[in-house]
């Protein structure tokens, strides 16, 4: 069988039609998005998990209170026949976390625990914004072998940080954070590697610097930037339609649970208004690969996303990270807006 044949076939069992990836500019590129895609198609690599939507916080970046699903943990029982599944898939990320603060559970250990027994092969990566982060949970942190912890702390001074996470108290948070930091290092831990991060906005733009410059001294990653109207549920830089762009990268790379185990588009649709299936009636696997989120994808291969309510109000080029690859498969000299 000859190339061009293997390659065409690849597609048509991948997509069903190779003409969906017509948007793409070269047969090699062409070819390693067929190839790079191809298990990420068979097993989501990132899995998304609302334990809970409540929060403790009231930030200005987040629609959380906008929703209109009901406020409340996950079940012990549904969660677990997701995890079951993600292991026995081989899932390579697991996010116990959405719109919520998981620290919020008080059995936040039984479900950290359950990951690490059943999902061995799964990294546990865990978002807060660190007002609950005590030496009780930090242990558990530990205990449960959590790989990343994901902080986000978006401003440098009392005022900015305050009037940004509201509700929150800035020197409780960033002592917590260097706490847990300081109780790692003691306990001569690599793991869980801390992350801490600044989404950017007019508010706290003016803190980046001094910002970057503190936390490089002792977090093992710093970053800053990333902003996100979250669909147009709150205001922002990404307003008005950008018809040609690249398809999105998270179609292909997050599997979103809402808390009640409807599956969301992805992490931008909050309110879990485009539902792709509920994994307390079907397996994963079937709602990633079933025709919902397949002709999605489509859609944004052909570079129609605009086409989409949602993500005709999201602009992922302007605040997501993507790997090299996938940047380098999409001709963007004929994708400006």
């Amino acid at each position: 069988m000859n190339l061009r044949i293997t390659f065409r076939f690849l597609l048509k069992a991948i997509y069903g039609k190779a003409e969906a990836l017509a948007t793409v500019t070269s047969p090699g590129r062409r070819a390693l998005f067929a190839y790079k895609t191809h298990r990420m198609l068979a097993i989501p690599p990132m899995v998304s998990i609302e334990v809970t939507n409540a929060c403790n916080a009231d930030c200005i970046m987040c629609p959380r209170k906008k929703m209109k699903r009901p406020v409340k943990k996950m079940e012990f029982s549904l969660f677990r026949k997701i995890i079951d599944e993600c292991g026995a898939i081989g899932v390579r990320k697991i996010l116990p976390y959405s719109y919520g603060e998981s620290l919020l559970l008080p059995d936040l250990e039984r479900y950290l625990m359950y990951i690490h027994q059943k999902a061995r092969q799964s990294k546990i990566i865990l978002h807060t914004n660190g007002s609950l982060l005590t030496e009780q949970k930090a242990k558990a942190i530990f205990r449960s072998n959590v790989h990343s912890l994901f902080i986000t702390i978006d401003g440098n001074s009392k005022a900015t940080y305050e009037r940004i996470r509201r509700n929150l108290v800035f020197e409780e948070v960033k002592n917590n954070v260097l706490n847990f930091i300081k109780m790692r290092n003691g306990l001569r831990r690599s793991r869980p590697y801390v992350n801490i991060g600044m989404i950017v906005m007019s508010e706290n733009r003016h803190e980046v610097s001094a910002f970057l410059k503190f936390w490089k001294q002792v977090a093992d990653h710093v970053y800053a930037g990333g902003y996100s109207t979250r669909a147009g549920g709150v205001k922002g830089k990404e307003s008005g339609d950008r018809p040609k762009r690249r398809p999105c990268f998270r179609l292909w790379n997050e599997f979103v649970i809402c808390n009640n185990g409807d599956v969301a588009l992805c992490c931008n649709d909050w309110d879990c208004t485009m539902k792709m299936g509920n994994v307390g009636k079907e397996s994963l696997r079937a709602i990633w690969a079933g025709g919902k989120f397949q002709r999605i994808r489509q859609i944004h291969i052909k570079g129609d996303s605009y086409k989409i309510p949602l993500c005709r109000k999201c602009n992922p080029d302007q605040w997501d990270a993507v790997p090299i690859w996938w940047d380098k498969i999409w001709d963007f000299r004929a994708r400006k807006p």
